[in-house]
């Protein structure tokens, strides 16, 4: 979604210069509010799926089938099953956002 949104321009800051301008994570909370807060999508769990994503790409965190795609048992069911509920929920965002993204731009 970090491509939906639109790059913040570089603000410096007054007393030693550092950008101070709006990051990857605040975009992406941005444009998501802005196109689900109409929606039946929880405000928490809309809140709450930048972090497993971004754990995810700095290899931080694994899904549990990648980590351990031999496992089995009543943990693993259980892990597998929270995962799905988060995949779930990251895929009904995304659907949400690019389809209001994208219904923006006809305008």
């Amino acid at each position: 979604m970090e491509i939906l949104t639109d790059k913040s321009p570089r603000a410096g800051c007054q007393t030693c210069g550092m950008d101070t301008s709006d990051g990857p994570t605040k975009r992406v909370q941005k444009i998501v509010k802005k196109f689900c807060s109409s929606t039946d999508i929880d405000e928490r769990v809309r809140k709450s799926l930048y972090t497993p994503r971004s754990a995810i790409a700095h290899g931080e965190y694994m899904f549990q089938l990648d980590e351990a795609p031999w496992a089995s048992g009543v943990s693993f069911a259980v892990a597998n099953f929270t995962e799905h509920e988060k995949i779930d929920a990251a895929m009904k965002v995304a659907k949400t956002v690019l389809r209001g993204w994208l219904l923006s731009q006809a305008d």
